[in-house]
C-alpha cells in the first residue's frame, strides 16, 4: 500500500496557511497543518506594492513551511496566492523571489478561481448544502467572493474588494474606528455587494455560509467558544451576536480587544471591517442567522486537484459535467461515447507523448463539452462551444485550464488553428502544440460517434512502428460512416502525433 503526501500552501493577504495531506490507494486525508500571520497585504492596497520587509518575512515563513513538507516527505508541494500579490504592481518580481530564492513556483489564482474553490471544499464538506439554495461568502484579507449556489450547482461567482486588511487601511486609522467611519464602511460594502442579488433571492437563498479566518474567529468569539471548530460541522451565528461583537470591539483600546477576546495577533482589528461584510451580506437578504465553516481555498484545492477525502473516482468530476450538459441541453449519450473513446485513445498514447494527468484533465473536459455550442446554433456550434466554455463556471477548473479546453473543443470541427486566430496563437508554443494533439485526439473519438448512434461498440487502439492502428467493432452495426470520418483527419493525425492511421473492422 503506496502513501503519498503532498503539501498545499496558500499565500493569503492575512497569513500564510499549509496543509500536508497523505494518500493512500485513493484515499486523502490531513494529516498536519501549519499556519503563521504574515499580513502581506498590510498597506499595500494603495499603494499595489508589497512591502520589502514583508517579502523577506514571506520567504522566512514560506522557508520553514517547505522544510516541514520535506520532514513529511511530501513528493510535490503546491503554492497559490490571492488578491495581495495578484494586485500587486511588484508580484512579478516577489515571483522571481520565491523561485530564485526558495525554488518554489507560485500560481496566483484569479478571484474566480478562487470563488470556484471555495464552493468546492463546501460542497464537499458540507453535502447536506448541495440540497438547498445557498450563498457562500468568503471574506479573506484583500477580497471576499460571493458564490450563489442551488441543489449543489454553482449558479453566480463574483468578487468585490471587502477583505478584512483592505477595509481596515481605508477606513480605519491607527486600528480605531468612529461609529461614522462604521457607517460609511456599511455604505461602502453595501454599494458593492448590493448589485449581486437579484430581485427575488431573498426568499430563494435559505442559508447563508460564511468561511474565512476572520469570520471563523467572529464565531469563536461572539459565542465564547473554546473547542476547535471541525471542518464537517457548520456552525450557526446569529447577527444580533455578529454587531453585538463588532460593536464591543469598536469601544475598546487595541490592546484590550486581546485582553478580553481570544484573537490571534492582529486579527481583532480585521473583525470589526469583516463583521461589516458579515452584517450587510445578512442584511441584503433579511437573514437574522448565518452559519460558519472552516473550510476554505486549501481544502478546495485538494478536493478539486489532490484527491478528497473520499475514495477517488471520476463519479464528482462526471456529474460536475453532466450538469452542464444538462444546462446546454447537449446530446448526452453523445458526450459520454465520445468521452469513453477519448480516453481510450488518450490511455494509448500518453506514454509516447510523456503526458501525464493535467493533459488527461484537459481532454476529459473537452470530450464532454465539444458540443454545448449546439445550445446556441448547429452551423457554428464549434465556435460557440468555445465561448460557452470560457464563460461556464466549471468546479475544479482553473482559468487556464478552460481556456485550452475551450480551444481544443473549438477545433474539433472545421478549420484547423491558423495565425488569423488571435486566441490559439495567444497561447505559448507548448500550449499549442498540446492543443493541436489533442484536438486530434478528440477528432478521431468524435468520428467514431459520427451518426450520434452508438453504432461503434467497442475500440482498440496502439501504436506500432510509427503507425496508430485503431480497431473498431460495431457488433454488427454498419460502422460506414465512422470509418469515413475517421479517414478523413489522416493528414491531422500525421502532423500533430507523426503517425500514420489504420483502420480495421472487425466484421
Amino acid at each position: 500500500m503506496e502513501t503519498k503526501n503532498r503539501a498545499i500552501i496558500d499565500i493569503g493577504t492575512n497569513s500564510v496557511k499549509m496543509i500536508i495531506h497523505d494518500q493512500k490507494d485513493g484515499l486523502s486525508h490531513i494529516i498536519s497543518e501549519e499556519k503563521e500571520v504574515v499580513q502581506i497585504g498590510a498597506e499595500s492596497f494603495n499603494s499595489r506594492y508589497i512591502r520589502e520587509d514583508k517579502i523577506a518575512l514571506l520567504i522566512d515563513v514560506l522557508s520553514r513551511f517547505l522544510k516541514i513538507a520535506a520532514g513529511k516527505n511530501c513528493e510535490k508541494t503546491d503554492c497559490y496566492a490571492t488578491a495581495a500579490i495578484r494586485e500587486s504592481k511588484n508580484r512579478d518580481d516577489i515571483l522571481f523571489k520565491l523561485k530564485q530564492t526558495l525554488g518554489i513556483d507560485v500560481t496566483i489564482l484569479s478571484e474566480e478561481e478562487e470563488g470556484q474553490f471555495i464552493f468546492a471544499a463546501v460542497s464537499k464538506y458540507h453535502p447536506s448544502l448541495n440540497k438547498e439554495d445557498i450563498l457562500v461568502v468568503d471574506i479573506g484579507g484583500g477580497s471576499a467572493e460571493l458564490v450563489r449556489a442551488r441543489q449543489g450547482e454553482m449558479l453566480k461567482c463574483e468578487s468585490r474588494p471587502l477583505g478584512g486588511v483592505r477595509l481596515k487601511d481605508l477606513f480605519m486609522r491607527e486600528d480605531k474606528a468612529t461609529p461614522d467611519e462604521i457607517k460609511l464602511v456599511e455604505k461602502y460594502i453595501q454599494r458593492l455587494v448590493g448589485p449581486f442579488f437579484e430581485k427575488g433571492q431573498k426568499k430563494e437563498i435559505e442559508k447563508v455560509v460564511f468561511t474565512g479566518g476572520t469570520p471563523n474567529a467572529i464565531l469563536k468569539n461572539a459565542q465564547g467558544k473554546t473547542e476547535a471548530h471541525i471542518r464537517e460541522n457548520l456552525y450557526p451565528l446569529a447577527l444580533k451576536d455578529i454587531v453585538s461583537l463588532r460593536d464591543v470591539l469598536i469601544k475598546l483600546k487595541p490592546n484590550d480587544r486581546y485582553s478580553k477576546f481570544d484573537f490571534e495577533k492582529g486579527r481583532a482589528e480585521l473583525a470589526i471591517p469583516t463583521a461589516s461584510v458579515m452584517k450587510v451580506v445578512l442584511a441584503c437578504l433579511d437573514h437574522n442567522t448565518c452559519y460558519v465553516s472552516k473550510v476554505g481555498l486549501r481544502e478546495g484545492i485538494l478536493t478539486s486537484r489532490g484527491g478528497t477525502e473520499t475514495p477517488k473516482n471520476e463519479d464528482q468530476k462526471e456529474k460536475t459535467l453532466i450538469k452542464v450538459l444538462q444546462k446546454y441541453e447537449a446530446d448526452m449519450p453523445h458526450a459520454k461515447k465520445v468521452n469513453e473513446f477519448a480516453m481510450i485513445i488518450f490511455e494509448a498514447l500518453k506514454g509516447d507523448l510523456r503526458y501525464k494527468q493535467k493533459e488527461e484533465r484537459l481532454i476529459f473536459h473537452a470530450s464532454y463539452l465539444h458540443d454545448i455550442g449546439t445550445f446556441v446554433d448547429y452551423g457554428k456550434h464549434h465556435k460557440h462551444s468555445e465561448y460557452l466554455i470560457e464563460n461556464t463556471p466549471i468546479v475544479g477548473l482553473d482559468n487556464n485550464e478552460k481556456k485550452l479546453i475551450s480551444q481544443i473543443a473549438r477545433y474539433h470541427r472545421k478549420s484547423l488553428p491558423s495565425p488569423k486566430h488571435e486566441k490559439f496563437i495567444k497561447l505559448t508554443e507548448e500550449n499549442r502544440q498540446k492543443v493541436l494533439v489533442l484536438v486530434a485526439m478528440l477528432r478521431i473519438a468524435d468520428s467514431l460517434d459520427r451518426g450520434h448512434n452508438n453504432a461503434v461498440k467497442t475500440l482498440a487502439v496502439k501504436t506500432q512502428k510509427n503507425k496508430l492502428e485503431i480497431t473498431v467493432d460495431g457488433k454488427g452495426n454498419d460502422v460506414t460512416l465512422e470509418t469515413w470520418a475517421l479517414e478523413k483527419h489522416k493528414d491531422l493525425i500525421k502532423e500533430a502525433l507523426g503517425l500514420d492511421l489504420t483502420v480495421t473492422v472487425l466484421t
